[in-house]
């Protein structure tokens, strides 16, 4: 039996908060896509975050199998960098959502 623990920092929207009903049909491509594969633009990397149903950029990952365990406050800063530039990148594909720093914490087993 396999157990673990992963703790993400992430930057982005919850599907549930976003409207994409004004998404154009390229837009829509990019936002099916992330179930893929992530997109690409502008130095960011926006997938689908699967245990939370968002799109965004990961900023951090700690895991108990990881050797370095120790968070780096330097995330945050660098988080807070990327809000108002994903935040403009959505709002030029059309998502209409505010984008914002989350985390969540995935146990297994």
């Amino acid at each position: 039996m396999s157990t673990y623990a992963e703790w993400k920092l992430w930057v982005g929207v919850l599907m549930e908060d976003a409207d994409f009903d004004a998404v154009s049909d390229e837009t829509y491509e990019i936002l099916d896509g992330l179930y893929e594969k992530p997109y690409r633009i502008q130095g960011l990397k926006i997938e689908h975050i699967y245990r939370k149903s968002g799109i965004g950029v990961v900023v951090a990952t700690l895991s108990w199998n990881y050797e370095h365990k120790v968070f780096d406050l330097k995330k945050i800063a660098r988080a807070r960098a990327i809000v108002p530039k994903l935040q403009k990148i959505f709002n030029q594909l059309g998502v209409q959502a505010k984008v914002r720093i989350m985390h969540y914490v995935d146990v297994g087993g």
